[in-house]
């Protein structure tokens, strides 16, 4: 089982921003596999970096976000 990232770490890793993790987990695209029910804090598991990396890209280009999470599911 892969180990979960914090949420800082992921930001790194994926290029996005803290604030941009927290409104696509909002939207239903990018959830945190764990979050800590005492601290509220996010984990995300090393295999979403994918498609965080995805969301990013299709982002970029203008697509919405109800578009990307149609590609996404």
């Amino acid at each position: 089982m892969d180990e979960l990232l914090p949420i800082g770490e992921f930001s790194r890793q994926s290029g996005l921003s803290q604030k941009r993790l927290r409104n696509y987990a909002a939207a239903g695209l990018l959830v945190p596999t764990a979050v800590d029910s005492s601290s509220g804090y996010r984990y995300y598991s090393p295999g979403q970096l994918r498609d965080a990396r995805l969301i990013d890209v299709l982002r970029a280009a203008g697509m919405p976000l109800t578009e990307v999470g149609a590609i996404l599911h």
